[in-house]
């Protein structure tokens, strides 16, 4: 008997701690979840806003709107005579030649194979004529006159290839003669007299004097806005009064590694010379803004973002970035203010929401 109620004691005992377990286990599992929810270490950096002054200055160098590298199309050696730099030169006028041995002699030759196939030509045109005369009356054959009018048509066609020839022989002693394509004066000369110059090499440069331009460098948020025709103020060295150009050509890109755009100013007829340098004051046109390190920027397929932690959680926010600045990426959104925390590392591991550790 006793043997028997012990073990029932024990059963009873059993049962008792397994309903216990089960009544427990509800609770337990939030408990467990909440221990396993993973925080991301992250670092961060504050959201700067933009400190760009309103207006900036830009050097450039004055220099003629209107000029020109000339060249020859044939090479040899070169004859400038007295020509010097800075000399007023009409427009027309010869500047310089070259001297080239095998020029002369290949026109001589194209206007003797010129003369020479005229002479044929006109000899078997007028036997061709004789030859529908006599087939006419039955003294030659078909065959005969077709082979006759053949041959003149076949002199005919190499007479103009020899006029075409000839017209380029004649052009080419013509482009030993350098010309000014306009009035202007002589800027630099590159070769001396004496030297031989291949086709295409630079022996004078000609600039015009009657207006003047100067080409800058811009970021695209200093070129963001201008339009063409509008004034800028330009300042000459030591000046206390600034000269106003108008922009006569305004780059939309560049095909070089540069995240710069060309701007083109012309300026003032009075009190600049080709050679000054000068100040361009542009005008801040685009608004003001907040900008973050590159490396808080996410490229994501639907466009770019920042992770903003705020209260021990990352938010993830689209944004757009308008313009790079060394380092610094310009933001345009609504949802960041200055100051506020974003991510700069640690982006690989971070999805919105999470909890996040901040590391120094």
């Amino acid at each position: 008997m006793f043997m028997r109620a012990a073990t029932s004691s024990v059963l009873l005992l059993s049962l008792a701690l397994q309903l216990g377990c089960a009544d427990d286990q509800p609770n337990a599992a939030p408990a467990s979840e909440a221990a396993e929810e993973a925080i991301v270490p992250v670092r961060v950096t504050p959201v700067v806003a933009d400190e760009a002054p309103d207006a900036l200055r830009f050097a450039g160098v004055a220099m003629a709107a209107q000029r020109a590298n000339l060249t020859f199309q044939v090479g040899g050696v070169l004859n400038r005579g007295e020509l010097l730099v800075g000399q007023p030169v009409e427009q027309g006028a010869v500047l310089a030649s070259v001297y080239n041995p095998e020029l002369q002699p290949a026109l001589a030759s194209a206007q003797a194979r010129l003369n020479e196939l005229r002479s044929q030509s006109e000899q078997a045109t007028r036997e061709a004529e004789r030859a529908d005369t006599l087939y006419q009356r039955g003294v030659i054959s078909a065959q005969q006159r077709e082979q006759l009018e053949s041959g003149a048509a076949s002199l005919q066609a190499a007479l103009q290839n020899a006029q075409a020839g000839l017209r380029q022989r004649q052009q080419l002693t013509a482009e030993a003669e350098l010309r000014a394509p306009f009035a202007g004066h002589i800027e630099a000369l590159p070769v001396e007299s004496g030297e031989f110059v291949a086709p295409g090499q630079t022996v004078v440069r000609l600039a015009s004097g009657d207006a003047l331009e100067m080409t800058i460098q811009v970021p695209a948020e200093w070129a963001e806005g201008l339009t063409k025709d509008q004034r800028i103020a330009v300042w000459p060295r030591s000046a206390s009064e600034p000269l106003w150009a108008q922009i006569s050509e305004l780059g939309q890109g560049s095909s070089l590694a540069s995240s710069l755009y060309p701007v083109t100013l012309r300026l003032p007829e009075n009190g600049i010379r080709s050679g000054d340098t000068l100040e361009a004051e542009l005008p801040r046109t685009a608004s003001a803004g907040l900008r973050v390190p590159l490396s808080a920027v996410v490229r994501q397929a639907n466009g770019q973002a920042v992770f903003r932690v705020r209260d021990g959680r990352a938010e993830h926010l689209p944004v757009q970035v308008s313009a790079m600045r060394g380092e610094w990426a310009m933001l345009v959104t609504d949802d960041l203010q200055a100051g506020d925390q974003v991510v700069y590392a640690g982006l690989s591991r971070l999805l919105d929401g999470d909890r996040v550790e901040i590391r120094q």
